[in-house]
């Protein structure tokens, strides 16, 4: 096999169902357009924009759980929006598929004890947030 993405851990797993249980399809609302891009492999979040440009038109940014750049290739974004296509009410000119694209955010930290463990858990925190 090729392709693909990594083994699922198995709460990641379960949230995906249960996000599925309670979000039935409804023809073309904006859970819709989350469900069908995370039914790509590697694609594990994703955001619906309304009348992102103009009135009939949706939308769709997605990204993957890789901590390192988490914004998809175009290879992948083409996957969801063919995946998306005949899925959707909305006309194929309608419907923009995008990668997420990473912003800077400045943090600053003040730390009554400084050492080299607990400035690594606090990246590994702040990154298990942005996240």
């Amino acid at each position: 096999m090729t392709g693909g993405a990594d083994t699922e851990e198995p709460e990641t797993w379960r949230a995906r169902v249960m996000e599925r249980y309670y979000w039935i399809p409804q023809g073309g609302a904006d859970p819709d357009y989350v469900i069908w891009a995370k039914e790509i492999a590697g694609i594990t979040r994703a955001w619906t924009f309304r009348h992102y440009k103009g009135t009939g038109t949706v939308g769709v940014m997605v990204a993957t759980s890789n901590p390192v750049n988490p914004a998809p290739g175009d290879e992948l974004v083409k996957a969801v929006r063919d995946h998306i296509l005949p899925l959707a009410p909305v006309a194929g000119g309608g419907l923009f598929v995008f990668a997420a694209t990473e912003k800077s955010i400045p943090v600053t930290v003040a730390l009554a004890k400084d050492t080299p463990e607990i400035r690594t858990a606090i990246i590994a925190e702040l990154n298990a947030l942005m996240l």
